[in-house]
């Protein structure tokens, strides 16, 4: 309610106008500019990923960054503070939501933030307000998924921050859409922008080795959006099938008992391994011949990008920016939501076919490094930066 009363148009004005002084009137990009990621939390994740590559490879020349956290950080967090970013937890128990907007507007202030940059709902919503008190030029927002909201008010709080935001950035066309017709977004302010990856990071797969059994990897959280029980359900059928087989899965979530439960019930003991959280994620899959992801909706999927830079072919369900990434029959192939069958016949063509696999998987990773290279992802954002600070120094001086 407070966000909806007080983003007028007239006050986002008049803050930014404030904010900007004589000098950076005259030089806007005379130093770098502090752009603020707002985040809920640093966890291990697809979102989470995406803002340590883009602090990462942000042109250091041209902006500075600064992360602030809703609530405590977590392993992604050591390695942004690796490469000499601010991390700042601003959200505490029992802080109300117009204390929190008011501890976010603090902290801009005090970085001086000529960007504010916010990723998922919360932090839009908290964020957009604090930009409003804090006078900060530019709001850009992230949406990093399909983001359904359990409630009207969260929906009607969401359209909201977006009329308010100066560009709302979408990591696949699906995203996009939702922006548009649920968080109900003017298309003049939003745009795709696909996340990347460190292509030449990642090592190469050896798929279809002839020296051991086929080996698939799944890569993700525990969790319900990601539907590991239709992906148990398939590799028991690839395992009654494949001889040999096997599936290593690497995370960990609220689901987990649930599924290491269901493995147990199929009687996967030996033919699925689970690995919990690692930090060496790039040995598994170049010790496999398949990736696999059984999601219910996805954004952009960073595990998938490294799957497929890792010259693996990829069994995922038509969903999302799945249907971006994969090009079915070319890089990978699509199967309906929660259908184990024919995921499990997606797999064995594949895990059977070693030729068509490894072309499939090759071609996969020509399509990242043409299409999903984390230098054009970090380019596409500074410029969105660049220009609607530009523009809104414009607008300040022409008022």
């Amino acid at each position: 309610m407070w966000l909806a009363c007080n983003l007028r148009p007239d006050r986002v004005d008049n803050m930014r106008k404030a904010s900007l002084n004589e000098e950076s009137l005259k030089s806007p990009t005379m130093n770098p500019a502090t752009v603020v990621h707002l985040v809920s939390t640093l966890g291990v994740g697809g979102q989470e990923m995406v803002i340590l590559s883009l602090v990462e490879n942000i042109d250091r020349s041209r902006f500075r960054p600064v992360v602030l956290t809703l609530h405590e950080g977590g392993p992604v967090a050591d390695r942004i503070r690796a490469l000499g970013v601010p991390i700042e937890v601003v959200g505490s128990r029992g802080l109300s939501g117009f204390q929190l907007v008011r501890r976010i507007a603090a902290r801009l202030r005090a970085h001086d933030a000529q960007v504010l940059h916010t990723h998922n709902p919360a932090p839009h919503q908290h964020g957009a307000a604090a930009r409003l008190i804090a006078g900060t030029p530019v709001l850009i927002h992230t949406k990093h998924g399909r983001n359904n909201f359990p409630t009207r008010t969260r929906r009607w709080a969401e359209q909201i921050a977006g009329r308010f935001s100066d560009l709302v950035i979408a990591v696949s066309a699906d995203s996009a859409d939702v922006a548009r017709t649920i968080d109900r977004v003017p298309e003049h302010k939003l745009r795709v922008i696909h996340n990347g990856i460190a292509v030449d990071a990642v090592p190469l797969a050896n798929v279809g080795r002839s020296d051991r059994p086929p080996r698939a990897v799944h890569v993700a959280r525990l969790n319900r959006i990601k539907d590991q029980p239709t992906l148990l359900r398939a590799a028991r059928i690839v395992a009654d099938q494949v001889p040999g087989f096997t599936l290593d899965i690497v995370g960990d979530g609220p689901m987990g008992p649930i599924v290491r439960s269901l493995a147990d019930d199929l009687d996967l003991g030996g033919i699925v391994r689970f690995h919990g959280m690692r930090s060496d994620v790039g040995s598994f899959l170049a010790e496999a011949d398949l990736f696999v992801l059984s999601s219910l909706s996805e954004g952009i999927a960073i595990t998938l990008l490294e799957a497929m830079a890792a010259g693996l072919p990829v069994v995922a369900t038509e969903v999302g920016g799945n249907r971006e990434v994969v090009r079915p029959g070319e890089t990978g192939l699509l199967v309906p939501v929660g259908k184990p069958d024919e995921f499990a016949a997606a797999m064995i063509e594949l895990l059977t076919n070693p030729e068509r696999a490894r072309a499939m998987g090759l071609a996969g990773r020509q399509r990242v490094v043409s299409d999903f290279n984390i230098t054009r992802t970090a380019a596409a954002y500074a410029d969105a930066y660049e220009s609607l600070l530009a523009r809104n120094t414009r607008k300040v001086l022409a008022a």
